[in-house]
């Protein structure tokens, strides 16, 4: 198996037709025309695959109509198969190389649906789009039973129209760190039908999940905070899923966050307080910072400088001068933290 998978690696140094000699290889793109939804299925389909344990391949598209979404295998041959494949959303372009782990070569029946790659429709794209494989950068081939590449491999393209959109107009996306968490911000017109509106997150800029959902209002003004931050992360990213009462799905841009990897929290107790407050701060750093103590309207009462040390610090703090009501502990320094207590 290592053998057969070092020279699937470097299967542009062969050319020679082996068991198949005679027979071309084909793949076809489906077309996909007047396209009104948010998302769309490409199929792509095989014909003389005799024998074969391996190919690889790039398939090309305009990414100002369409962004990738997924990739799924159709053809029940491929249930012992490895899949590998990079995705660049910025170029429209996606890379594969499949190789079958069982050491079975396999022989595919003509016009079997190989796998459906799922596109998402990019907000407000009208006009056509070519689906095509392309010998740049991963050329198109495939592998003989005895593993030397097949040449003359041909293909035959699709093509995607659009000609409609949904109705939302996304006018305006934001995410904003916040102490640690995230604050999205959107601005809609022109909803109609919206049954509601996803926020999703990704690591990577590719796979996204849903994180919270807020139900359409016609339009205006919008917001969700994300305070469930993945840890050891530097980089996040934020887009729009806007649901049709029909299930049809909408995206915005992305946008991107760049996170501070400090980590900080504050808790305190008891709360209420009678006399001593006390603060426990988690850092990663040491630093000096002031502790304060506002009313609701931001006036400062009182103040005072602490060190914080890496990991748990706890600070006591009077507050036994103060009058019954609510106030705000803020923790200013490198470290910007607060949180609301009541002195009874």
């Amino acid at each position: 198996m290592k053998k057969n998978f070092l020279l699937i690696a470097v299967i542009v140094m062969a050319f020679t037709l082996q068991t198949t000699k005679g027979v071309a290889q084909e793949f076809t793109i489906g077309s996909t025309a007047n396209i009104t939804s948010a998302t769309i299925v490409v199929p792509v389909t095989c014909k003389n695959f005799i024998q074969y344990p391996g190919w690889q391949g790039s398939i090309n598209w305009d990414n100002t109509k369409l962004t990738y979404a997924s990739f799924a295998a159709v053809a029940s041959q491929f249930s012992n198969i490895s899949y590998n494949a990079t995705v660049s959303n910025t170029t429209g372009r996606l890379s594969f190389v499949w190789a079958d782990n069982g050491g079975n070569p396999q022989t595919i029946p003509d016009n079997t649906v190989l796998f459906n790659i799922t596109f998402n429709v990019v907000p407000l794209a009208v006009g056509s789009t070519d689906i095509t494989f392309t010998n740049t950068p991963t050329p198109l081939l495939l592998s003989s039973a005895s593993f030397t590449a097949v040449s003359g491999v041909t293909y035959t393209k699709g093509t995607a129209t659009l000609t409609g959109i949904l109705p939302i107009s996304i006018l305006s996306f934001t995410a904003t760190p916040q102490n640690n968490t995230i604050l999205t911000q959107w601005h809609t017109t022109n909803e109609v039908n919206v049954s509601h509106i996803n926020v999703q997150r990704s690591i990577d800029g590719n796979s996204f999940t849903t994180i919270g959902s807020v139900g359409a209002k016609g339009g205006g003004d919008y917001s969700f905070v994300d305070a469930n931050l993945p840890t050891a992360i530097t980089k996040l990213y934020y887009r729009l899923e806007s649901v049709d009462k029909d299930g049809s799905k909408q995206y915005s841009k992305v946008v991107t966050v760049n996170l501070n990897t400090t980590l900080h929290t504050l808790t305190i107790f008891p709360n209420p307080v009678k006399a001593t407050l006390s603060a426990q701060v988690t850092t990663t750093t040491t630093e000096k910072v002031v502790v304060q103590i506002t009313d609701m309207q931001g006036k400062l009462l009182q103040q005072q400088l602490t060190q914080l040390q890496v990991g748990n610090n706890t600070i006591n703090i009077n507050a036994g001068n103060l009058t019954n009501g609510t106030y705000v502990l803020l923790i200013n320094g490198d470290t910007k933290l607060q949180k609301r207590f009541v002195k009874e």
